[in-house]
């Protein structure tokens, strides 16, 4: 390891945010002024319940970069690119530091701690991951000049990611709105 570079615990870089679970009835399903997107963990697979809540105080939200972690189900999962108030079945990730985010990213999506962050909830019942099971985690951490350059180039990536995404969606809705047009007859196509 070069001599710039240090271990560090994770929770000595990291923060865990967890939030609470409003009822049922304080659901809806659009878009609405005082209201802000529900995020759930089949959102980042799809897109078709979203669901909205009370934008109050005690809510804690999240930014499309900002991490987030399955706390059950398949715990340990990383989700970033939607943002809202996030469900109790995930849990933020609070990156100290500037410059070291898309560094923190990148060591929970590792195979390796993500094995060991969905094995180490197993031994309940229902799986839970917490802040305890981030808690033996050590991550090195490289120089800073490193560090920048790493988060400057990941985040572009990331960034074009979610670009590229959004474009896809507009471009299924486009199809999926002109297609049984095209197929009814009500639209044609001309050479």
């Amino acid at each position: 390891m070069p001599d710039s570079w240090r271990t560090e615990k994770l929770l000595n870089i990291v923060s865990w945010e967890s939030n609470s679970q409003p009822p049922k009835s304080e659901f809806i399903y659009s878009p609405k002024d005082g209201y802000v997107r529900f995020i759930q963990n089949r959102d980042y697979e799809n897109d078709s319940y979203k669901t909205y809540i009370p934008l109050t105080n005690n809510l804690s939200t999240v930014n499309r970069f900002d991490i987030l972690i399955d706390k059950y189900g398949d715990a340990g999962v990383v989700r970033y690119g939607i943002e809202g108030a996030f469900n109790v079945a995930l849990g933020k990730i609070n990156v100290l530091y500037p410059n070291c985010q898309e560094y923190v990213r990148s060591f929970l999506e590792s195979d390796g701690i993500y094995s060991y962050l969905h094995n180490s909830c197993m031994a309940s019942t229902r799986a839970s991951l917490n802040e305890s099971n981030l808690d033996m985690l050590n991550i090195v951490i490289p120089d800073e000049n490193s560090l920048l350059r790493y988060q400057e180039d990941i985040h572009q990536i990331r960034e074009t990611i979610l670009l590229n995404n959004s474009e896809n969606q507009n471009l299924i809705s486009l199809r999926d709105w002109l297609l049984p047009m095209l197929m009814n007859g009500q639209a044609t196509i001309e050479d």
